[in-house]
C-alpha cells in the first residue's frame, strides 16, 4: 500500500508541475495579485472551522480514538474530506477513508462507529444551522401556504430522519 501511495503523491505532484506549466506562472501570479491579501482571510476562517470540526469529531469518537493526537484526528479528516470533494463519490468515499485510517490505530467496529456518529452530528448541526437561519429570515418572505408547508414538513421529516437515524 505505501507504494501506492508514493505513486499517488508522484501522480498528482507530476500533474500539478503540468498544470503550473500548461496554466503559465506569470498568469497564475496575476490572479493571485488581482485576489489579494483579502482571501487570506477566507481561507483562515476554513482552517479555523476544520478545526473545531476536528474538535467536535474527537468529542463523537469513543475511547480508544480519543487518546490519538490531535493534528492526527485532524489528518484523517481532512483526508477524509479531501476524498470527499475531489472524487464523485457522493461525499461517502472519504468516510471509507476516515474509517480505514482510524482502523489502522486502533482494529475494530468503533472505527465504523466513530464514523457514522461523526457524520450524523454534521448532518444534524447543519439541519440546527438552516433551521436558525430560516426562522430569522423566512419571516421576511412572503411564500404561498403551499409552499411554507412543504418547506416545514419537509425540515421536519429531515430532522425526524436524522434524530431517528442517530
Amino acid at each position: 500500500m505505501k507504494k501506492f501511495h508514493n505513486a499517488s503523491i508522484a501522480a498528482g505532484s507530476i500533474l500539478l508541475v503540468f498544470l503550473v506549466w500548461s496554466i503559465g506562472p506569470r498568469a497564475l501570479w496575476h490572479d493571485l495579485v488581482l485576489l489579494g491579501w483579502g482571501v487570506a482571510p477566507l481561507v483562515l476562517s476554513e482552517f479555523l472551522v476544520d478545526l473545531l470540526h476536528t474538535l467536535g469529531w474527537r468529542h463523537c469518537l469513543p475511547n480508544p480514538y480519543r487518546q490519538l493526537l490531535f493534528w492526527q484526528i485532524f489528518g484523517i479528516r481532512m483526508a477524509g474530506t479531501s476524498i470527499n470533494f475531489l472524487t464523485p463519490t457522493a461525499s461517502l468515499g472519504g468516510e471509507v477513508t476516515k474509517g480505514t485510517l482510524l482502523y489502522r490505530h486502533h482494529p475494530g467496529v468503533e472505527a465504523t462507529t466513530a464514523v457514522v456518529v461523526g457524520k450524523l452530528s454534521f448532518a444534524l448541526a447543519q439541519l440546527i444551522f438552516v433551521v436558525i437561519g430560516s426562522i430569522v429570515i423566512l419571516p421576511w418572505v412572503e411564500l404561498p401556504a403551499g409552499l411554507w408547508a412543504a418547506i416545514l414538513g419537509g425540515g421536519a421529516l429531515l430532522g425526524l430522519g436524522i434524530l431517528g437515524f442517530l
